[in-house]
């Protein structure tokens, strides 16, 4: 039986098991890179061109991270630099740093790291969104069921409209597919991950407007957009 971060040797070569909810087929299209840590004893993580590793995203903070190699324990730390949105390792936000094992997960933006022993592997996903949902139900009385079994699929870079007669659970479906209010049962899944279970990871690459009027009415429409 394999597990993701068993590591399969066959002679002189080595193979670490990754996670497949993150290399799934939704991120077949994503831009990849494998980085080999080596005896580089720390790699920077940020948005700015002085780090090692550059993420140019505006979830991104200038320093976010660092990535170094703790002798005393064996393995690699990642350490967050006080970062705006948070560095998460296996969808669970990390209040300082973490010990780091083959197979782990690190979230920083909209990029992941799959750390191995000895490297770690990029996936930027950040155009390839794929989101899907399971059975999604909210029931607001024991008989009063807004949303029915809902399942549909999103591949990446469709632009989607829900459109129905007033009441129908537009919103009510809108609110589900984002968190920002999860249905009562059922799944919705960004890339294979749970979003209701790791929503923190996912939340500063969410844009929600709600249907009521929260802009200035007084600039143009480019200005209401622009700002």
């Amino acid at each position: 039986m394999l597990k993701p971060g068993d590591i399969i040797e066959i002679g002189q070569y080595k193979i670490s098991l990754i996670r497949d909810d993150v290399l799934s087929d939704a991120t077949s299209t994503a831009v990849q890179k494998k980085i080999e840590l080596g005896s580089q004893t720390i790699l920077s993580v940020g948005r700015s061109s002085s780090n090692d590793l550059v993420l140019p995203y505006p979830a991104v903070s200038r320093k976010h991270a660092c990535l170094f190699w703790d002798e005393h324990v064996a393995t690699h730390i990642i350490e967050d630099l006080h970062s705006t949105n948070g560095t998460f390792v296996n969808g669970k936000l990390i209040s300082n740093s973490a010990l780091l094992h083959p197979g782990d997960i690190v979230q920083i933006g909209p990029v992941s790291l799959a750390y191995g022993p000895g490297f770690i592997q990029t996936i930027d996903k950040s155009k390839d969104i794929e989101v899907r949902t399971s059975e999604l139900n909210q029931f607001i009385s024991q008989d009063r069921n807004l949303l029915q079994n809902i399942s549909l699929t999103i591949k990446p870079r469709e632009f989607v409209a829900i459109v129905g007669t007033s009441g129908a659970g537009k919103s009510t479906l809108l609110n589900a597919l984002s968190g920002f209010r999860p249905a009562n049962s059922g799944t919705v899944y960004v890339n294979g991950q749970d979003l209701y279970a790791n929503f923190d990871a996912f939340r500063d690459q969410i844009g929600f407007v709600p249907q009521s009027n929260i802009i200035h009415l007084e600039l143009t429409v480019y200005e209401a957009l622009y700002y």
